[in-house]
C-alpha cells in the first residue's frame, strides 16, 4: 500500500514515470522489429539469388542436353590414355622392334 501511496502523492512524478517506461518499451520493441523486418529482406534476397541461380543451372543443363542430342553421332570424349602397365609395354616393344 505504501506504493500506491506514493504514486497517488506524486500524480505528476507517476505520470512522467509512465510515459517514459512506455516510450523505453515502444523505442526497444520497435528497434527489434525493424532488426526483424531488414533480417526478412536479406534472407529473402538470398533466397530469389539462390533460385535464379538454380534456374541458370537448369537453363544450361538443358542447353547441354539439347545439344548433345542434336548432333549424337560425334563422340566428344577425350581419347583414352595408357595405363602405366601398358605404356611401359608400348616402350618395350618398340625397343625390341628397333633392335630387331
Amino acid at each position: 500500500m505504501d506504493f500506491l501511496k506514493l504514486l497517488t502523492d506524486n500524480f505528476w512524478a507517476s505520470v512522467v514515470l509512465m510515459i517514459f517506461i512506455l516510450a523505453f518499451c515502444f523505442g526497444f520493441f520497435g528497434l527489434v522489429l525493424e532488426a526483424y523486418k531488414t533480417r526478412n529482406k536479406d534472407r529473402q534476397k538470398r533466397m530469389e539469388l539462390r533460385n535464379e541461380e538454380l534456374r541458370l543451372q537448369i537453363m544450361l543443363e538443358q542447353q547441354k542436353n539439347e545439344h548433345l542430342a542434336d548432333s549424337p553421332l560425334t563422340n566428344h570424349s577425350m581419347p583414352k590414355e595408357p595405363s602405366w602397365e601398358e605404356q611401359s609395354q608400348i616402350n618395350y616393344d618398340m625397343g625390341y622392334q628397333q633392335r630387331g
